[in-house]
């Protein structure tokens, strides 16, 4: 993923994130990792982030908030994890449903140790 197409998210709105987007050139995966100033619970932002998913998985929790599910008529699959302490700290990944066996176990691998650097707030 580093080896990659990176740029900077900056998002005008009454919640501004500010992080970075990671998309690989010839790759079928979007990663995007940001922060933001939220008073709500954090599954709230994390499951109003996209449209039209259906849900497979979920969690809601007053510090943390998980959201996974197919998007695009199945096309594609989104996770997304948001935690809270002082800002809102939040990843998500929108990546091919043809690369589900490639791409799972990477995204859980992402999501355990965002989950685990942010284990003082969960």
């Amino acid at each position: 993923m580093t080896e990659s197409a990176v740029r900077g998210l900056i998002k005008s709105g009454e919640e501004e994130p500010y992080g970075t987007v990671f998309q690989p050139e010839g790759y079928l995966i979007l990663l995007r990792q940001y922060y933001m100033e939220y008073s709500k619970r954090p599954y709230r932002y994390i499951s109003g982030n996209v449209d039209n998913i259906n849900v497979t998985y979920k969690i809601d929790k007053p510090n943390v908030g998980i959201v996974s599910g197919s998007v695009f008529g199945g096309k594609e699959i989104f996770f997304g994890m948001c935690t809270k302490s002082d800002k809102l700290h939040c990843f998500d990944v929108f990546y091919s449903a043809k690369e589900k066996a490639k791409y799972g176990p990477i995204v859980k691998r992402i999501a355990k140790s965002f989950r685990e650097s942010s284990r003082g707030c969960l």
